[in-house]
């Protein structure tokens, strides 16, 4: 097997072509890493749980009213609710305080 060798032909021009490409990624990359895909910040509101609520009513409300679960699916929601508030099933009291995502 022969291995061919492969000539400069002009090393200088090579070696700044090179550079301009690589400069070129790593402007991407700084750019890709400040550019947020999310509609803004996420942060959280406190609701109080009445009687007659249930994380259903609660997932559907927030499904409905809350851009943070929009078109997402109520069983996701209340998946979500739970675990952001530790709930090890769906049982809720009144006057418990629940942290329901938002964005601002």
């Amino acid at each position: 097997m022969k291995v061919k060798k492969i000539k400069l032909v002009n090393p200088k021009k090579f070696v700044v072509s090179i550079s301009i490409i690589i400069g070129i990624i790593i402007c991407a990359l700084f750019f890709i890493n400040t550019i947020s895909f999310s509609h803004s910040e996420t942060t959280y509101k406190s609701i109080t749980v009445i009687s007659g609520d249930t994380l259903w009513s609660i997932a559907s409300s927030e499904q409905q009213y809350n851009s943070y679960y929009a078109n997402k699916d109520i069983r996701y929601i209340i998946e979500d609710i739970k675990d952001k508030n530790d709930l090890s099933n769906s049982s809720l009291y009144i006057n418990e305080v629940l942290q329901i995502p938002t964005y601002l």
